[in-house]
């Protein structure tokens, strides 16, 4: 049996934990490219940001 959306969204849903690892890992990523290149820090926070603004849409979107 194929499983419901409301199956499948739970399953590949983030629990807060997991979204506050990634959060203080995309951090750290972004603090330590600082100390190599300020203009490729300021890129990758960009880019991790429209990566987690993308998730957030798409993870509050109605099953």
């Amino acid at each position: 049996m194929p499983p419901t959306p409301d199956r499948l969204h739970s399953r590949l849903a983030m629990t807060d934990r997991t979204e506050g690892i990634l959060a203080v890992m995309a951090a750290l990523l972004v603090l330590f490219s600082a100390m190599l290149n300020p203009r490729v820090s300021a890129g990758l926070a960009v880019l991790v940001l429209v990566g987690y603004a993308a998730y957030k849409f798409i993870s509050n979107r109605p099953v």
